[in-house]
């Protein structure tokens, strides 16, 4: 929406969420240590952007990659944190 700070790159579809971080398939790869923000606003319905570190990147097809990202929560903003 007009205003947000982030401009999405790609488009990602989740595949498992945990309080920890997300699994994803995407078209594009990623380099593993990459961090990137992760929009879940339409998994809990409010604005939710999180910065994520991707973990792991495994090419499935051609161009279909499985790709984990671990939540890079800060200590002091506990109000970022899921509630699933």
């Amino acid at each position: 929406t007009e205003g947000d700070p982030f401009k999405p790159l790609h488009r990602a579809w989740a595949l498992e969420v945990s309080l920890n971080g997300v699994s994803m398939l995407m078209e594009h790869e990623l380099p593993t240590t990459m961090k990137v923000a992760v929009n879940l606003e339409p998994l809990v319905g409010r604005p939710c952007v999180i910065p994520v570190r991707i973990v792991y990147c495994s090419q499935l097809l051609s161009s279909t990659f499985r790709i984990g990202g671990a939540f890079l929560f800060e200590d002091d903003q506990p109000d970022l944190r899921l509630t699933l």
